[in-house]
């Protein structure tokens, strides 16, 4: 069965599946909005795209923070949710310090993910 969804950026009406609505719910989609979201995943306008573009930076984020830190000891959430609230603008940028490494997470200019990561080590020599 197929059902109608517009992209929530131009309108344009695409066909949707319903399998293609279940996977959507499956991943999280708000119940109702499921052929709109999709049919704005699949549209061809500039701000779906750029909306897909931004999706897959986030994305690639999170990738680096679950190959980097570790859910044991809450470091992981901690970058996850700086990497997010700093990605959505409602922060300018987050510094975390973790053991020796300071990581300076914010955007560009173009709207890119930055995440700088510094390593120091001191040494205190006690006589």
């Amino acid at each position: 069965m197929m059902r109608k969804g517009a992209c929530l950026y131009c309108g344009q009406i695409r066909m949707i599946e319903e399998d293609d609505m279940l996977r959507a719910v499956m991943e999280g989609v708000e119940a109702g909005k499921e052929a709109d979201i999709l049919a704005t995943r699949q549209c061809d306008c500039e701000d779906a795209a750029r909306e897909r573009e931004r999706k897959e930076r986030r994305e690639a984020a999170g990738e680096w923070a679950r190959s980097t830190f570790s859910e044991q000891d809450g470091s992981l959430q901690m970058i996850q949710s700086a990497i997010q609230t700093t990605f959505e603008g409602a922060i300018d940028s987050v510094t975390v310090k973790i053991n020796k490494y300071t990581h300076k997470i914010d955007t560009d200019s173009d709207g890119m993910i930055r995440i700088k990561t510094t390593y120091k080590e001191s040494k205190t020599e006690t006589f």
